[in-house]
């Protein structure tokens, strides 16, 4: 998992094996299917473990399983619930106790929307079989409630949590204020026109 800082937005990039659509997993112990998803991605913005179901306030929304929270592939949630969604009994490595966010009538309020883009990747390899995908997001920082500086823990799964990318202490900084653009456009604007009104007495 990669994250960077860029002015009003924070990008995003993972590489996984799961595909976007999921896929259908038969465990040995009953023969069954069971369809496995990606995880969305879990934010921890106030260093707060106690803040937020499982210690994550925010998430962004990476798949259109029914049995998410509802909503688009790229809606930020505010306060969602997060739950393991696939049983315990294939996890071969539990390595996280949630996977995704789900619909609650009192929790998970939408506050913005991330651009994704979720792509087969073949310059590199399969891994054991599986091809790669790469998910990128471009997320506002006012969805996620960013207006200073502050650090974030980041966490990206599977529905089966047999693997998890974490990011700990990701720092960011603040959007740019209007005024620090406004200020010099003005300035800018004002030193046009006071040029322009000289030359204009000159040549009448």
């Amino acid at each position: 998992m990669y994250a960077a800082d860029g002015g009003a937005y924070i990008y995003f990039a993972i590489i996984t094996s799961m595909p976007p659509e999921g896929y259908n997993y038969t465990w040995w112990g009953d023969w069954n299917q069971y369809h496995l998803i990606p995880g969305d991605l879990a934010l921890n913005l106030d260093a707060d473990s106690s803040t937020g179901d499982c210690g994550y306030e925010y998430g962004i929304k990476l798949t259109n399983d029914s049995r998410t929270i509802e909503g688009e592939i790229g809606d930020v949630f505010y306060m969602p619930d997060w739950e393991k969604i696939s049983p315990d009994n294939i996890s071969q490595n539990y390595m996280v106790n949630f996977s995704n966010m789900v619909d609650n009538s009192s929790a998970g309020t939408k506050t913005g929307h991330a651009e994704i883009v979720y792509t087969h990747y073949t310059d590199w390899p399969e891994d054991n079989g599986a091809p790669n995908y790469v998910i990128e997001m471009r997320v506002p920082k006012e969805a996620l409630g960013i207006y200073g500086n502050g650090t974030a823990d980041l966490l990206a799964t599977v529905s089966c949590t047999n693997d998890a990318l974490m990011i700990e202490n990701f720092s960011y900084t603040p959007v740019p204020e209007f005024a620090t653009i406004a200020v010099p456009l003005a300035m800018t604007l004002g030193l046009f026109y006071y040029y322009r009104r000289k030359r204009q007495k000159r040549e009448g």
